[in-house]
């Protein structure tokens, strides 16, 4: 209850000092604006994403029309809380209450939650397919999936995992034996996940008729291959995750191992020449990633790929299920390493579905401390902007 009353009061703090559409909020409420003028065929070309978000908050601003006496700003960031909040109840019926409120204490999940971000909307929308993925009803949760995708098109991806993952559910320990019995229930499986394959489909025609996954901004979001935001995301998670002496130490261990020696010089030979310096990073400087990669990341980014190999390996024994993490990384690889972008935002679904297979005790002190960062934080965007612009994840 304390987070979700956190995020309420986070969107009426910002709602208070900023009551003008910020940064990308200008797009994206002017879209909304758009489709509540019932004019449905002009469109931002900058942005990036398909209009989910904005088909979700005009069906809820037509049962509710809060706007016309809150003002369109506030309630487009209410209706982003409720998401979040939503996101909070899923979250708690898939997974235990205090994971649920680890990962809605994500930092750059909770700020941007009091905007109206594609996010909550994003996260809401997958996990509620998942949801009904796990009670077999899979026509529901693709057509679901549909929808996600519509509200940010790497969702694919991510639907692809909990398919896989359910596929894995009860397989063994030997990749041999898994081949051998999945190709032996080809056919079964296909006919169980058959509505998945058909969101495939449409997924691949919506990519060759828009000659790309974005659609719009492409000139700022042109793929790469940006290795590196793979290892930024394993140093993140392993992190984020509660802390475990035991595990950390047997991770170092692992070191010595001849292979993952020869990881490790791939890690630095991808950090080296795969690294992106994104133009988006270095202009603005009211976002935390510009001074982690200005002070930080760049000048001492040759010490990082020891910390980046321990983080593989430290998540791979923090990982229930070894088939599973190796899908997980696969996926998050799929999803980030296109992205020339070091965006905090863009890890909150692979840090969602990590923990979400993962068995973890948060310690209070985590759980606590986790509210004074994101606290903190909200303070320093609503009572000490910079030259009147907040500082953002």
């Amino acid at each position: 209850m304390a987070l979700l009353l956190l995020q309420v009061a986070g969107s009426i703090l910002v709602s208070w000092k900023y009551p003008e559409p910020y940064m990308d909020e200008i797009f994206h409420i002017k879209q909304l604006g758009t489709y509540l003028n019932w004019d449905f065929a002009t469109w931002d070309d900058k942005i990036t994403t398909l209009p989910g978000l904005y088909i979700a908050s005009w069906i809820i601003l037509q049962v509710f029309p809060i706007h016309k006496f809150l003002g369109l700003v506030f309630a487009s960031r209410l209706i982003n809380a409720l998401f979040g909040s939503l996101c909070w109840y899923l979250l708690r019926s898939l997974k235990d209450p205090k994971t649920s409120e680890i990962i809605m204490l994500y930092p750059p999940l909770f700020l941007s939650g009091c905007l109206y971000y594609t996010d909550n909307a994003a996260l809401l929308s997958i996990l509620l397919s998942y949801l009904f993925l796990k009670n077999k009803k899979n026509k529901l949760s693709a057509l679901i999936g549909l929808f996600s995708i519509i509200c940010r098109q790497t969702n694919i991806i991510w639907i692809g995992y909990f398919v896989l993952i359910e596929i894995s559910a009860g397989l063994g320990p030997s990749l041999y034996q898994n081949i051998k019995t999945i190709w032996k229930q080809k056919y079964a499986i296909i006919q169980t996940y058959f509505p998945f394959i058909i969101l495939l489909i449409l997924f691949i025609a919506f990519l060759i008729v828009n000659k790309g996954i974005a659609v719009g901004d492409r000139e700022n979001h042109i793929p790469v291959f940006h290795f590196t935001q793979i290892c930024y995301l394993a140093l993140i998670m392993a992190l984020y995750t509660d802390y475990d002496q035991n595990l950390w130490i047997k991770a170092l261990k692992q070191l010595k191992n001849v292979f993952l020696f020869l990881w490790l010089v791939l890690i630095s030979l991808g950090v080296t020449y795969f690294t992106y310096e994104h133009p988006f990073i270095i202009a603005d400087n009211t976002h935390y990633t510009f001074y982690i990669w200005k002070n930080i990341l760049k000048p001492y980014l040759y010490i990082f790929p020891i910390l980046f190999e321990i983080s593989f390996i430290y998540l791979f024994f923090r990982a229930e299920n070894s088939l599973r993490y190796f899908i997980w990384i696969f996926c998050s690889c799929v999803v980030l390493i296109p992205a020339p972008l070091l965006e905090l935002r863009y890890f909150i679904i692979p840090i969602v579905t990590f923990l979400m297979q993962t068995k973890t005790k948060f310690s209070k002190i985590r759980i606590l401390a986790l509210y004074a960062i994101n606290i903190v934080t909200l303070g320093i965007f609503v009572f000490k902007p910079y030259k009147n612009i907040g500082f953002l994840w």
